[in-house]
């Protein structure tokens, strides 16, 4: 039995571009993406609503397959 359960989430993330180069020490980065070598030109990185001191990056691959831009 699949222990996870489907969620949606109930607002909008703030997302940016990953810039070449920048420090990435306040910025988590999963084990997979690492041991794919991202972060790389495209990635993204998000940050929490509720602390804005929480960022973690997103890989374009997974950007592109999940998020969709806010129509304003």
């Amino acid at each position: 039995m699949n222990p996870f359960i489907e969620h949606t989430k109930v607002g909008t993330t703030s997302i940016r571009d990953y810039v070449p180069g920048e420090n990435m020490h306040t910025i988590s980065i999963s084990p997979a993406d690492l041991n794919d070598g991202h972060p790389v030109l495209g990635d993204k990185v998000a940050q929490s609503k509720i602390r804005a001191t929480d960022m973690w990056l997103i890989s374009k691959r997974d950007f592109d397959a999940t998020y969709v831009p806010v129509e304003l």
